[in-house]
């Protein structure tokens, strides 16, 4: 909740604290933000039923924070194709026990930083409900697949406490990888990012959301054929200079690889070079935060991919002053 100080409009401290890391992430300064991705559902497409119970989320959260993760985003909703959606009310069942505890246990852990903490959820209830002052654990985010467009109220959530979200572009209806897709013509993905992006931004601002609590999300493998995925993150650029906002990127795992590489991949190890290959991408393109399932492999590689950069920009500096010299 914000402070006695804050008030519509106002990140609170925790919110404001992750913005600042984002910025860094975006602007070059430090690699991009790793999200750890703690699924409390029995049907996810990756690690479905892993998590389930409260105790092994609890055990994965943990894992995730010691290999690096700078964010935990808690979701008890699956949202692969064909999953069955639950009540708000199953949705909280499985969370609130998460939620209760994971402040306890960050705190009695060798962790020398709390993470930020996330929701995945497009019901404002649940959202409402995990912003409650009753847990020790602030909440930062919430991370809508639908972008403020399931659930009306949502925005008005997210403005009350204070915290930052993402809207991710989410538009089944219209294209989808199991069924029929856009018009394949120049410029009809970007068309499908404004329509959608103007209208969550519009409600967003209605109720009182500012600009430095939106991050966006072109929703790779949502909605989308094999081609427009691959453009998807290829637009990353084109959406910050457009919006003027941060970007956030989750490819990881997905089954739009098995496709690219036209063999299948049944064993989820094996989707990982591709995803970070797919994430390395979009970090190079200017996504700050990065929502992944194998943290540790995508920290090492943002690192090595963040001293990289910083090398060449020293020695593209270090060539422009001895150019001026001669």
């Amino acid at each position: 909740m914000p402070d006695a100080s804050s008030g519509p409009g106002t990140l609170a401290p925790q919110a404001a604290r992750l913005r600042q890391r984002l910025l860094a992430a975006g602007s070059g300064q430090a690699p991009a933000v790793v999200m750890g991705i703690v699924n409390v559902t029995p049907d996810s497409f990756s690690d479905g039923g892993h998590f389930h119970k409260p105790k092994a989320a609890l055990a994965q959260a943990d894992r995730l924070v010691r290999e690096g993760a700078e964010v935990l985003d808690l979701g008890a909703e699956s949202t692969r194709p064909g999953a069955i959606a639950v009540t708000a009310e199953e949705e909280w069942a499985r969370l609130e026990p998460v939620l209760e505890r994971i402040e306890l246990q960050m705190a009695s852990g060798p962790h020398h930083n709390a993470p930020f903490l996330s929701i995945d959820t497009t019901k404002a209830r649940v959202a409402e409900a995990a912003l409650s002052p009753r847990f020790p654990a602030p909440m930062a985010l919430i991370n809508d697949v639908w972008g403020f467009q399931h659930d009306h109220r949502m925005a008005s959530v997210v403005a009350a406490h204070g915290v930052m979200a993402v809207l991710m572009h989410n538009r089944p209806h219209l294209s989808s990888e199991q069924g029929q897709a856009l018009p394949d013509r120049p410029g009809v993905l970007w068309e499908s990012f404004e329509r959608f992006f103007d209208l969550s931004l519009a409600r967003a601002h209605q109720a009182g959301v500012v600009d430095e609590a939106l991050l966006l999300d072109p929703g790779i493998g949502f909605g989308k054929t094999l081609a427009q995925n691959l453009e998807a993150l290829a637009l990353i650029p084109r959406l910050r200079r457009h919006y003027g906002l941060p970007v956030m990127v989750g490819a990881s795992r997905k089954s739009l690889f098995a496709r690219l590489l036209e063999r299948p991949l049944p064993d989820m190890a094996e989707r990982l070079p591709p995803t970070l290959a797919a994430h390395l991408h979009a970090a190079a393109g200017g996504a700050c935060l990065l929502r992944v399932h194998d943290v540790q492999a995508h920290v090492d590689a943002l690192a090595v991919q963040q001293a990289l950069q910083l090398h060449r920009d020293s020695r593209e500096t270090t060539e422009r002053t001895e150019k001026r010299d001669v």
